[in-house]
């Protein structure tokens, strides 16, 4: 599993202008999902969209989704 899950993929602008009570509020408003899930999640969509009948375990999906969103983001980073 990637150390690197490449930031948030929603992020807020500007936290601050939604005025938090604290910071872990200012973090959960700021952050959104990461950019490895969101890269995950649209492999899985296309794995899943693809498999036929040849349909892969459901776990087997998200680990081969989330081994396509850890070289996207290796590609990202080079």
């Amino acid at each position: 599993m990637s150390k690197n899950d490449g930031g948030p993929a929603f992020p807020v602008h500007d936290p601050f202008n939604l005025e938090p009570a604290n910071v872990d509020e200012m973090k959960a408003l700021a952050s959104g999902m990461s950019l490895r899930d969101y890269f995950a999640a649209k492999a899985m969509q296309a794995l899943i969209q693809n498999a036929g009948g040849d349909m892969l375990a459901r776990q087997d999906v998200a680990v081969h989704a989330y081994g396509f969103a850890d070289d996207m983001l290796a590609a990202r980073n080079a």
